[in-house]
């Protein structure tokens, strides 16, 4: 995933542009590819000193608060006031909420690792959120990257990081998976994590010849067997034939009556399964697992709380049309991509009564804004609300909240 966007709106800069950004990191030393390179003052030196460094280690851009010596070869941009935006850069970085973050610092000449590491088992059994598994969520991409990179024969199917840090990898290759393979991959792995650090166990393994297949180059390894393909509308049994970045196809056979005459002739049938409906990017960045879980995860909501009914609670109430059984927000990503039915009329107006200019909870969230004459960046209060809205597409913002206090002549 391409992170420029969370902190263009800090930076403030067109010249990263044309990077991609998948870490950030003040030290040359843990510089992977695509990272952007923070050059700053050290306890014994500056990060200037180190940028040809982190070029040659695949940095992608450069920010710093001193000028360079030398025209460097890749994207950079002086921020003079580095250091006081760096917090406000790491956060919207790591996509963190300021108001709700607790710093918990460790200094001194030993033990400072397992003091952090303690902490943040502590932190974890008492349920309190801690970004100390994050990072490591974000080494291990990192990693899997790398291995990609030296075997492009093998791809990711699958990767997570339970509670108990206990790391999962699921992977295919165009030719197959061996032991060696999972070998390798374990091994890039834990050769680069330190267990004196963090305690984590890991399983490396091929998806298997039962599971369900995932991605488009999983499909051009099938060509000529036969596949059970499941839709949100129907279920289908046939060869597979062909296969893209977007479509799939099979045929199969039946017997049907005759068009004249008695008796039964044997007829070849075939369909194109758009098995990719949405643009692969809307998903870039996502953990599969995230979206396929059946087990509701209030951490992953934008306000870390849990907010809505579940689908079996939408479909007694009415709420969901068979053409898009994964409700509104389905219909409106079909509505997005120029599909027209008779059901949008209905959509529209329930997205309307719930988020529109009279929507009753974005009126809601703005009067009690008012009422305890705060910010919409309070987030002391109404955050099920707050979250309810996004899963409609509506995040309340501040020109939003002027034309509300306009209209009601405040």
């Amino acid at each position: 995933m391409n992170k420029l966007s969370l902190i263009k709106p800090i930076i403030k800069t067109n010249v990263f542009d044309k990077c991609f950004i998948s870490s950030i990191t003040d030290d040359s030393r843990d510089v992977q590819k695509n990272s952007l390179f923070v050059a700053r003052q050290g306890i014994g030196s500056h990060g200037n000193e180190y940028i040809d460094e982190a070029i040659r280690r695949g940095a992608s851009c450069i920010i710093s608060d001193q000028s360079f010596e030398k025209e460097k070869d890749i994207p950079n941009y002086f921020l003079n006031n580095l250091e006081d935006q760096i917090l406000a850069i790491l956060f919207s970085f790591y996509e963190l909420i300021e108001n709700n973050f607790i710093f918990h610092g460790v200094t001194g000449t030993n033990g400072k690792t397992t003091t952090s590491f303690m902490a943040h088992n502590i932190m974890r059994g008492l349920k309190v959120p801690s970004f100390y598994r994050r990072m490591l969520k974000e080494k291990i991409d990192l990693l899997l990257s790398d291995c990609f990179d030296q075997r492009p024969d093998l791809f990711l199917i699958d990767f997570s990081i339970s509670e108990n840090n206990e790391i999962s990898v699921s992977i295919d290759g165009d030719n197959g998976v061996k032991v060696e393979d999972c070998m390798f991959i374990s091994r890039e792995i834990e050769g680069n994590l330190d267990r004196d650090e963090i305690d984590f166990s890991l399983k490396v393994a091929s998806c298997g010849a039962t599971s369900p297949l995932i991605k488009a180059r999983q499909y051009s390894k099938h060509y000529g067997r036969t596949l059970s393909i499941k839709t949100s509308d129907d279920q289908y049994e046939g060869k597979l034939t062909s296969a893209n970045e977007k479509f799939i196809n099979i045929v199969w056979k039946v017997r049907e009556p005759k068009p004249i005459g008695k008796g039964k002739i044997t007829v070849e049938k075939s369909i194109d399964i758009d098995y990719k409906e949405f643009p692969p990017d809307w998903f870039e960045g996502l953990d599969d697992s995230q979206f396929r879980s059946k087990k509701y995860n209030r951490k992953i909501n934008y306000f870390k709380i849990k907010s809505g009914l579940s689908q079996e609670e939408w479909e007694e109430k009415g709420w969901i049309n068979s053409q898009d059984p994964r409700g509104w927000f389905q219909w409106y990503c079909r509505y997005f991509l120029g599909r027209r039915t008779d059901d949008d009329e209905r959509q529209i107006q329930r997205w309307n009564n719930f988020c529109g200019e009279k929507g009753r909870w974005r009126n809601y969230i703005y009067t009690k804004i008012f009422n305890k004459e705060t910010t919409i960046n309070d987030l002391s209060f109404s955050l099920a609300v707050r979250q309810s809205l996004l899963h409609w597409g509506y995040m309340i913002n501040e020109e939003d909240f002027s034309m509300w206090k306009l209209k009601n002549g405040i």
